[in-house]
């Protein structure tokens, strides 16, 4: 299977996620969305039923909020 796969980091809209972040640029502080989109591009492309995601980062430079 051939994927694409496609990592967006979108504004913060009072916990709604907006807009694309120009430039993928963000800010000491700033809250922000990331969004994965996966796509199946074979030329008999059947789809994307799931896809197992292990996201690491560290710590002490971001953190969740829920």
């Amino acid at each position: 299977m051939t994927l694409k796969i496609s990592i967006n980091l979108l504004q913060d809209n009072n916990g709604v996620a907006g807009e694309p972040i120009s430039k993928d640029q963000i800010s000491v502080n700033d809250s922000f969305f990331v969004e994965i989109e996966v796509a199946d591009v074979r030329e008999n492309a059947a789809g994307v039923i799931g896809l197992a995601l292990d996201i690491q980062w560290d710590a002490s430079i971001l953190e969740v909020l829920n």
